[in-house]
């Protein structure tokens, strides 16, 4: 049987004070990891890589604004290894002792015990559990995960997704997946990496256009684009005193 989630109760009044010199995506942040903290008995991972998938942080800068919610409102504690708010804490205590008492003394016909086992009872449901760290990544994964351009997207989920791949894609994966995070204008079009991985993506042909290859080699208006001739990209360098063809390939390397 699944074990019941008790309603958060907020006391708006409070809540509005301590909250009030939020912008509204700090203010998204703190109540995401209130309500995600208050499922797991008032306790929130300190994996801060499942910290920053619950809080939609796939940018650096997004990932900021999570630290200093964390430091502003919570604190380690050491025993549990979590994330706790004193304050949500005593609530979640309070919340689950007056459930756990209404609902002993219901099936007693509204009386207690005479025997102790409730507060027996009571006792074990007042224990915070520990929410450990499960992730273990492999030396060679963290590797990878670090020479990503971007790392977008779930790291526990990329992890899972990585070891699926045979010996010959694992080497060529932080190659290809930066290419086409160069080959994105906007960011938030940037694919997870662990869904690009799904999705098959290694081997996909990617060809840069006119203004990336521009862009990446720093192209002038003395560089005229002559089209993709013979599989490459070629621009005609008006030097004043001469010409040159000059030819890039598909991914904006000089050939």
């Amino acid at each position: 049987m699944t074990e019941k989630i008790f309603s958060m109760p907020v006391r708006v009044n409070d809540f509005v004070a301590n909250t009030v010199h939020l912008k509204n995506e700090d203010l998204g942040i703190y109540w995401r990891l209130l309500l995600f903290a208050w499922e797991n008995k008032a306790q929130l991972t300190r994996d801060m890589e499942e910290v920053y998938e619950i809080c939609k942080a796939y940018d650096r800068e997004t990932q900021k604004k999570v630290d200093k919610i964390l430091i502003k409102f919570f604190s380690y504690n050491e025993i549990s290894n979590c994330f706790e708010q004193k304050a949500q804490v005593e609530e979640w205590l309070r919340v689950s002792k007056n459930h756990f008492v209404k609902s002993e003394n219901g099936k007693l016909g509204g009386r207690p015990k005479a025997n102790g086992k409730l507060n027996e009872s009571k006792d074990k449901a007042l224990i915070l559990t520990p929410i450990l760290n499960k992730n273990k990544y492999s030396d060679e994964f963290e590797k990878v995960w670090k020479e990503l351009t971007v790392r977008v997207g779930s790291k526990k989920k990329a992890f899972v997704s990585y070891n699926k791949l045979n010996e010959d894609d694992k080497t060529r994966v932080v190659e290809n997946y930066n290419f086409l995070l160069s080959t994105v204008n906007d960011p938030k079009f940037y694919p997870h990496f662990s869904s690009w991985l799904n999705g098959d993506r290694i081997d996909e042909d990617i060809q840069l256009g006119e203004q990336q290859i521009r862009s990446l080699n720093d192209l002038g208006k003395d560089h005229k684009y002559n089209g993709f001739i013979d599989g490459k990209h070629q621009f005609i360098y008006d030097m004043g005193f001469a010409k040159d063809l000059v030819c890039y390939d598909k991914k904006g390397k000089k050939i």
